[in-house]
């Protein structure tokens, strides 16, 4: 009977052990999720901080090139508007003398 007992005692503690053994892998399991979960949720903050980030670089680099293109438009308005006052006072120039000619052409014809 005593052989019965020990054998007994000895399925027992293996019983007892494999319970252990799953408790111990349910447990891993259980901080393998959370800790997935947790990696998961660090990595969809990071891609949106990421993505806002980029976001925020672009805004700022299409607010340049406006400014640039902004600069450029102000700069060739302000050559046009001198070249269109430098024809302009030629053509006045031009016009002064055809009208003192005009007037020296009136001037001889009445002499």
């Amino acid at each position: 009977m005593k052989e019965r007992q020990g054998g007994e005692t000895m399925i027992e503690e293996a019983v007892a052990a494999v319970k252990k053994t799953e408790g111990e892998a349910d447990e891993l399991l259980r901080q393998a999720q959370q800790d997935s979960a947790e990696i998961l949720k660090e990595a969809k903050a990071g891609a949106e901080e990421m993505k806002a980030k980029a976001l925020e670089d672009a805004k700022a680099r299409a607010s340049a090139r406006m400014e640039e293109a902004k600069a450029e438009g102000e700069r060739l308005l302000a050559e046009e508007a001198e070249k269109a006052a430098r024809e302009a006072a030629a053509l006045k120039s031009l016009a002064a003398r055809s009208e003192e000619k005009a007037i020296e052409a009136a001037l001889e014809a009445l002499v």
